[in-house]
């Protein structure tokens, strides 16, 4: 909530704190599909609903995340004195 109140402001640690974020949502949804094959490949059992559930649901903000990002980064002037 502090990261979306400082964008809406347009702070810039707002924008920091968002692009964290959503990095950090990206990173853990890979980490879930990754450790989830791993899994079925170590032959654990699970329902199909164990199995979809997690990964559907991460890739889904994943994607979202992404797509913000995106939008975000594109958003970044670059800074006049070229670093």
């Amino acid at each position: 909530f502090v990261a979306a109140a400082l964008v809406r402001r347009r702070a810039v640690l707002g924008y920091v704190l968002a692009a964290t974020l959503i990095v950090l949502l990206v990173l853990i949804a890979a980490t879930i599909v990754a450790g989830t094959v791993l899994q079925l490949s170590a032959r654990m059992s699970f329902t199909p609903e164990q199995v979809v559930g997690p990964i559907a649901g991460f890739l889904v903000l994943a994607v979202i995340g992404l797509v913000l990002l995106v939008r975000l980064l594109r958003a970044v002037e670059p800074d006049a004195s070229g670093v």
